[in-house]
């Protein structure tokens, strides 16, 4: 490689850097300012047959589309078909980029939506088409995963602020945006000063970690595995990845005595077809009542989500119960 190649390649690769930090610069403070820094949501049209068993009484079946992320389609997967209504999901896998495309990719109004968080309400174009149904169907909390002897932290800030723990974009990454919503919960309850957020705020940027924005939960949790790092992921994120994973049982999930701002998979319903479709109605509210069930709880923690009310999971190695915030009192009221 000649001298003009090289400094090329050195500008290329700064430039890399610099974008990456300005990303997660620009999601935090996005945070700090008010606002939720999701971006947009997006969905994809890959289908996922639900292969559900219809009840002989069904002569014919009636079919509603649901946008969701892939836990909750695994979910739904299992809800038995309602012998009255003979109502059958067909479940849709949310996007996962939100810088592919600046709009959905399909005609949301004809189904259900469940997003993975209710952060997304003020910055989602969608969603001024969508009424909530229920708040909360299920829900999971924002961990720092790390190796036995690693320390413990009080504050959500602290993290943020500390450039050896992973942590995703929170502009991509649900559990950095639930960890980044939890330290402005933790200025908003005087747990922890603005001043101090900023600070770790401009630590995070400057530190060089941001090139973990791109990163898995996956990824995340093997370089905490590898190298004895501590890392953000969902606590869903850390189950599955403990449960298959030859080392595994060398890390630990913990939340901040702080608290945290829980991922809580609101049930969202086409605002029109909601007052004028009766089968729309009735598949939210199947919906609802199955996963409020003994049987859809028990479907939820196979999955490693935590029920509504955020208590923890019976898995020993489940975070220690901590204080929650709802989405209504951390953010649409408070002030």
């Amino acid at each position: 490689m000649n001298v003009q190649s090289t400094r090329r390649a050195r500008r290329d690769a700064e430039r890399t850097r610099r974008s990456g930090r300005t990303a997660l610069a620009g999601g935090l403070a996005i945070l700090l300012l008010g606002g939720t820094g999701l971006g947009f949501v997006v969905f994809d049209s890959e289908q996922h047959a639900t292969g559900p068993t219809v009840p002989a009484e069904c002569d014919t079946t009636q079919r509603v589309p649901v946008v969701t992320d892939q836990t909750m389609a695994d979910i739904l997967k299992q809800k038995p078909v309602d012998s009255q209504s003979c109502i059958v999901l067909d479940t849709t896998r949310q996007g996962d980029d939100p810088d592919d495309h600046a709009e959905p990719q399909q005609d949301m109004s004809a189904g259900l939506w469940i997003p993975t968080s209710s952060a997304v309400f003020p910055t989602t174009s969608e969603t001024k088409r969508f009424t909530i149904h229920t708040e909360s169907l299920a829900t999971s909390s924002p961990v720092v995963v790390a190796p036995e002897h690693t320390r413990d932290f009080t504050t959500w800030t602290d993290i943020i602020g500390d450039s050896s723990v992973l942590m995703g974009n929170p502009l991509r990454d649900n559990a950095a945006h639930a960890a980044a919503r939890s330290a402005v919960a933790e200025v908003q309850n005087n747990t922890a000063s603005k001043q101090q957020l900023t600070r770790a705020m401009i630590a995070r940027t400057v530190s060089g970690e941001s090139g973990q924005a791109a990163s898995t939960e996956a990824e995340l949790l093997e370089s905490s595995v590898s190298q004895e790092r501590m890392a953000v992921v969902s606590e869903k994120g850390f189950l599955d990845f403990v449960e298959s994973h030859p080392q595994g049982d060398q890390v630990r999930a913990m939340v901040p005595g702080s608290g945290a701002w829980l991922l809580d998979y609101p049930l969202m319903v086409p605002s029109e077809a909601a007052s004028r479709n009766e089968t729309i109605a009735q598949a939210a509210e199947e919906i609802a009542v199955y996963l409020d069930s003994e049987r859809g709880l028990q479907v939820l923690t196979d999955h490693h989500l935590r029920g509504v009310d955020g208590r923890r999971l019976a898995d020993s190695r489940s975070a220690a119960a901590a204080p929650v915030w709802s989405f209504r009192t951390r953010c649409l009221g408070s002030g």
